[in-house]
């Protein structure tokens, strides 16, 4: 289920277990304690950590089961569309064994949209976004841009590690400054007349991000100018999420008379199937904060009189980030990481060995009963270190309770005599 498990949880049902029967009376309050908890996972080699958030959708849908029809209707798709071959010595039970191998990668796309924002007023806590602190004091308050106005990223890349030419999206009005577009990031795809990377493209509108028609001039300006062979005879394969604006009926339309196949992937799964989200945007982000945080620097000492950001500083900040995140390297792995190329079906694997250990787990907890809960394992099994130590502190006090009891027994009888 992935519920919140916390240590009052787990105390709260050992104590309805225990309570109104003997075992409880072994316990000073009549209630498990610390000791018994740490106790209990030590036993079970349960473990904490860190929560990660789950929304539940997201939990409905990745699954092994939603993967493996994936991978087999995207195996489907490529070898229809000669952009891949069976593996006739593929072994469904290994999970190094691949399905297809994929002939001709620099025809499979993947594209995707990521937010863009030059405010840095959230604070972060990941790891590479630590402040050094001088000494103990320092609260670790730092200097940041907020506003600047918001944007959207359109990226992606083909199997063999080429990116696509980026789209960025203003938002806030239906038009840009074309100061804002210079030194924008470009493709690793060069061009034969310039010698130089494919250019991005550009637009505007009051939210910032795509739209129907949008989507349609992304398919048209970024994707097919890249494939001049391009026909129904000799398609191409864009694998990306089931976004509304990636659906609309001329988008559709237009794909299937120019001979592009869209293979959508399963709802609410992009954190796992999708390359972008895997790789290339984990590694976008990090350094577009620290791009950020460096060109607000680069103006507070230069003595600038525009001590702020706004989207005039967004290419500047950008294009180093995006150009590493979007490198040949990158692209590689991000399709390795999500199992496409090579045709691994890892996210399958992966998901797969995360069911067995939750039934496992599961069937681990049904067989506790109380007298394990409270004192280890029965019979000759050892008890850990944790239970021995416990049960060796509990016979210490119970004796000492007793001798205190004694002492007191034996003054009353002697305050009587007198």
């Amino acid at each position: 289920m992935k519920l919140p498990v916390y240590k009052s949880t787990v105390c709260t049902y050992a104590n309805q277990m225990i309570e109104g029967t003997s075992i409880a009376d072994k316990f000073e309050y009549g209630v498990v304690d610390n000791n018994w908890y740490f106790g209990f996972l030590d036993r079970y080699e349960i473990r904490t950590g860190n929560q990660r958030p789950l929304e539940p959708t997201r939990a409905k849908w990745c699954t092994s089961e939603n993967m493996q029809k994936h991978y087999e209707v995207l195996a489907d798709a490529l070898v229809e569309a000669k952009l891949a071959v069976r593996n006739p010595d593929f072994d469904e039970s290994d999970p190094d064994s691949c399905m297809i191998h994929i002939t001709k990668p620099g025809r499979v796309l993947s594209f995707d949209e990521t937010r863009l924002t030059m405010d840095c007023t959230d604070s972060s806590k990941s790891k590479q976004e630590r402040t050094v602190k001088p000494d103990k004091d320092d609260d670790g308050e730092v200097l940041v841009n907020k506003g600047g106005g918001v944007a959207s990223g359109v990226g992606g890349s083909t199997a063999d590690g080429d990116s696509l030419a980026p789209l960025f999206i203003f938002g806030g009005a239906d038009s840009y400054k074309a100061e804002w577009t210079q030194g924008a990031p470009r493709s690793t795809v060069i061009q034969e007349d310039t010698g130089r990377g494919v250019p991005a493209t550009f637009y505007a509108n009051k939210k910032g991000g795509m739209t129907h028609a949008l989507a349609l001039q992304y398919f048209k300006n970024n994707i097919a100018t890249m494939f001049p062979d391009l026909s129904p005879e000799n398609p191409i394969a864009v694998i990306c999420d089931g976004h509304g604006s990636h659906l609309s009926c001329q988008l559709l339309t237009y794909c299937r008379e120019v001979g592009i196949i869209i293979v959508l992937r399963p709802p609410h799964t992009t954190n796992i199937s999708q390359g972008e989200d895997v790789i290339n945007f984990g590694t976008f982000k990090p350094l577009f904060r620290t791009a950020k945080a460096n060109r607000l620097l680069e103006k507070l000492n230069t003595g600038s009189k525009k001590l702020f950001l706004d989207m005039g500083d967004l290419m500047p900040c950008t294009t180093a980030a995006w150009e590493e995140a979007f490198s040949k390297e990158e692209n590689r792995k991000a399709w390795a990481k999500i199992g496409v190329n090579p045709f691994t079906r890892c996210v399958y694997w992966e998901l797969r060995g995360k069911e067995e250990v939750a039934k496992a787990r599961v069937k681990k907890v049904e067989g506790v009963n109380l007298e394990v809960l409270t004192f280890g394992f029965k019979g000759k099994e050892p008890m850990s270190k944790a239970v021995a130590k416990q049960k060796e502190q509990s016979a210490a006090e119970s004796l000492v309770r007793k001798r205190e009891a004694a002492e007191k027994v034996e003054l009353q009888r002697v305050a009587k005599l007198e």
